[in-house]
């Protein structure tokens, strides 16, 4: 009987990650996926290829919800998959704040570890993905809004 051995993650700790950090990154763009991980958390870095974040990101999905309101006479445009929205008198108005919102969050994201430790995996792939973009252009393109 044949036994097909199971792959597993190549696995070092903070020590050796840094003590062979060419032998890691050599691994990585092979293909291979290289977990760092810290002895006394649960906490766990996955080194990949840039070619292969590029795909698993191509899956992030963004909706984008305007809704006119009558009453305030006004617009909100919204983006559930990251929970932030825009307001403003004429819908570009609106698209202009949740722009202006996107950059504000991202300026908290990046200022402090509570965000990453608090938000679920499918927002923080979300906000990596619109950080990618280069600027207001392309974030609009990336949200549908262009």
């Amino acid at each position: 009987m044949n036994v097909v051995k199971q792959y597993k993650p190549i696995r070092y700790n903070v020590k050796q990650t840094k003590n062979e950090y060419s032998k890691v990154n050599n691994l990585t763009l092979k293909g291979f996926e290289v977990i760092t991980y810290e002895h006394n958390t649960k906490e766990e870095v996955s080194h990949l290829k840039k070619t292969i974040v590029d795909f698993l990101l191509k899956q992030v999905r963004f909706s984008v919800d305007e809704v006119y309101d009558n009453e305030l006479e006004g617009w909100t445009v919204s983006v559930p998959e990251i929970d932030l929205y825009g307001e403003g008198t004429t819908k570009e108005e609106a698209i202009t704040d949740l722009v202006n919102s996107i950059h504000e969050y991202i300026a908290l994201y990046t200022a402090t570890d509570f965000l990453s430790q608090h938000e679920s995996a499918e927002k923080q792939a979300a906000i990596i993905k619109l950080m990618r973009c280069e600027n207001d252009d392309a974030l609009r393109k990336e949200l549908g809004l262009e």
